[in-house]
């Protein structure tokens, strides 16, 4: 990097675009790349970095600072930027001098006489028109260049210039007084002026100069862009927007405090979505007083791609945009006991019986080796095509679904899907099902945003589905088996719930080591613990018995919307290899035993052995029963030895009788209860 002869502006910048290469602008003198850090690997452009400030944060890996700093990281001398040598980041340098008499430094005082300097508004009392004016060739606005929506003359008090060089729409961004503050470039150039030294530019309600001019009780659209207050004033609605854009709130609202009714009428798009609920907190909390509504492009007859705004569609289709508003409330919405009777108000519509429920959201948790995956896939299916779920739970209301596969590889997903076809092929679908491709995206990172946008810009179809996310810990880089991390990743579902009509369905892992704890299917080992099982509507968990080979068990844990006679009753859950599909059996009594480790099993295996060789009836109930000595052989068999104490047997006899397998009604003489026999028998 060359640096002979540079100003410490130049150096700095030279520096930054040798270690940070593509920067985009991003608006205010903000430009967005790939972080440099030695110990970040920024796949996705994270770090932010201020041209004239001469500071920088990494929005990803936490890394901030100023240009001494950044200096020090990447390798490069940082003396030139060391504060007190000119070249401090704030611009203003510490000055230092050693008083007479005294060796001790301290900075300079202010002649007990001077006047203090007076303080001057970051947006005030400069004005830049001839500089824009010269810089962007900027002319007044042709009237061929006028947009055939606006109005020349109701718009001339917002002095919208063209610019010659940029061949683009010119902005002015004004003060209270008039005074040219900056001036935005629209597209395709997108810019500021380049900010002047000491003449910070901060985000400002537009048009600031004559919003004192409009009327309290008027409605007042908030708009996204420039050229949306143009269009809203060229209807005789008054209209603001932020010189930011629709996700940057300025801290000063105060010039529009006397205004009583905001309409928020953003562009349909993410950005739009997003914004429009921020703006309306931010309009709510500062004027709780005022009447604030925001719209709903989605509510409009008519498909409208994403990006459109107020500029772009007819005078009607605006003024239909506009019935389409709603009240934002902040707080609650409250009603009477009677409101709330009389509202018409419809119960969570069953989606899958007992399991998913409209809005609701399912946790499905499994010990390793189930087939967690297989099973999520079969879900889609099943609620897609309307065919019952493990050919058990009814499809009450067919949904559409999208499963977010963040477990498999792409190819795996085709392979099983193209086997579990062979179960779901005569059954053709009501609604769609899709599944999202890798894409070399990483895991165990924050994807909340990816998942926000691929679902907003599907809503189309995908409203009132099911949203299958397997696994939830892979869409995070907290430890989501942690309470507190749990609960705030929680919170990304709450607004997929109430905004789109989404239903979630959680695939969940049990703890490594659950069985040291508990000998049953139970919630406690979720790994998220309470605050999940607390949060989630229904819950099921499953896991694959130690004592038969492929055979798997499920229990129903949690049903909030509808009562089953099955919930924390174990049941079998059947294979099917070759179609990967899973079919619900009957229900287990002794479910305990198929999750005993192995040196606990030898038992039923010779309970089975004996079952084959007895025939001997019983004289006083007629009941096949088997002494000492048949069991005893079958013990011997088992273990593979020659011989047991008697004790030993009798403790094998002991257990078997606790578990629920045989009864010993007559001294010496053992009955086999055939039905939990049959529970270890797949």
């Amino acid at each position: 990097m060359i640096t002979d002869n540079l100003g410490v502006q130049d150096l700095w910048w030279r520096m930054v675009n040798a270690y940070v290469p593509n920067l985009k602008l991003s608006g205010g003198g903000n430009y967005i790349g790939r972080c440099p850090h030695p110990d970040h690997d920024d796949t996705k452009p994270s770090f932010s970095v201020h041209e004239l400030d001469r500071v920088f944060n990494c929005f990803s890996c936490g890394w901030k600072g100023d240009a001494a700093h950044f200096a020090e990281v990447v390798g490069v001398d940082p003396k030139p930027f060391y504060r007190g040598k000119g070249f401090a980041t704030s611009n203003k340098p510490v000055i230092s001098k050693t008083k007479a008499g005294n060796s001790k430094k301290s900075h300079d005082q202010k002649k007990p006489n001077t006047a203090p300097e007076k303080k001057v508004a970051k947006n005030s009392h400069y004005c830049r028109k001839n500089e824009a004016v010269t810089n962007w060739k900027l002319i007044p606005l042709p009237k061929e260049k006028c947009l055939k929506e606006w109005d020349m003359e109701l718009i001339e008090p917002l002095q919208i210039h063209w610019s010659e060089s940029g061949k683009c729409l010119a902005f002015p961004i004004m003060d209270t007084d008039g005074n040219w503050l900056n001036v935005w470039l629209h597209k395709p150039i997108n810019r500021f002026l380049k900010r002047a030294e000491d003449k910070k530019f901060i985000c400002q309600v537009y048009p600031l100069g004559l919003i004192k001019k409009y009327k309290p009780d008027n409605l007042t659209v908030v708009a996204e862009g420039f050229k949306d207050v143009l269009r809203m004033w060229s209807l005789n609605v008054q209209a603001i927007c932020f010189t930011n854009g629709a996700n940057a709130i300025p801290k000063d609202l105060t010039p529009i405090s006397h205004l009583k009714k905001f309409t928020v009428m953003l562009d349909n798009d993410v950005a739009g979505e997003k914004g429009r609920v921020k703006v309306a907190d931010a309009l709510k909390g500062k004027f709780p007083t005022a009447g604030v509504n925001t719209t709903d492009w989605k509510k409009l007859n008519g498909s409208f791609t994403a990006g459109t705004d107020i500029s772009d569609v007819s005078d009607e289709t605006v003024g239909d945009l506009i019935t389409t508003e709603k009240p934002y409330v902040k707080g609650y919405t409250l009603m009477t006991v009677d409101e709330m009777m009389n509202a018409g108000i419809p119960e969570p519509a069953p989606i899958v019986e007992h399991l998913i429920v409209e809005k609701g959201v399912t946790v499905f948790a499994a010990t390793d080796g189930v087939g967690k995956s297989l099973l999520a896939q079969q879900l889609g299916l099943s609620i897609s095509r309307g065919v019952p779920f493990m050919g058990y739970f009814e499809i009450v209301n067919p949904r559409p679904v999208l499963l977010l596969n963040y477990e498999l590889p792409d190819g795996a997903v085709a392979s099983r899907l193209g086997m579990q076809n062979k179960h779901f092929s005569q059954y053709p679908p009501i609604h769609r099902m899709m599944i999202n491709t890798r894409d070399k995206k990483a895991i165990y990172t924050e994807l909340w945003d990816d998942i926000n946008t691929t679902i907003t810009e599907n809503i189309d179809w995908l409203g009132g589905g099911v949203v299958l996310i397997d696994n939830m810990y892979s869409t995070s880089d907290k430890d989501l088996s942690q309470n507190r991390d749990c609960k705030d990743w929680l919170q990304n579902i709450e607004p997929l719930k109430w905004e789109h009509n989404i239903s979630t369905g959680l695939i969940a892992h049990y703890t490594k080591e659950w069985q040291k704890t508990y000998s049953i299917l139970t919630k406690y080992p979720i790994e998220g613990g309470k605050t999940l099982t607390n949060y989630v509507d229904n819950g099921m968990v499953m896991g694959e018995s130690l004592l038969t080979s492929g055979l798997r068990i499920g229990k129903i844990i949690k049903t909030r919307s509808s009562n089953t006679s099955l919930k924390d009753i174990p049941f079998k859950m059947h294979f099917d290899t070759e179609s990967l599909t899973f079919e619900k059996g009957v229900i287990i009594n002794n479910e305990s035993i198929h999750f005993q480790p192995p040196k606990n099993r030898q038992e039923v295996e010779a309970l089975k052995k004996v079952k084959k060789t007895i025939h001997q009836k019983h004289p006083n109930d007629g009941k096949v029963f088997f002494g000492f000595d048949a069991f005893k052989d079958a013990h011997l068999e088992v273990t593979d030895k020659e011989s047991f104490s008697t004790s030993t047997v009798y403790e094998w006899l002991k257990r078997l009788k606790e578990w629920g397998y045989i009864v010993n009604p007559y001294e010496k003489v053992w009955k086999i209860i055939p039905e939990t026999l049959e529970d270890v028998s797949s």
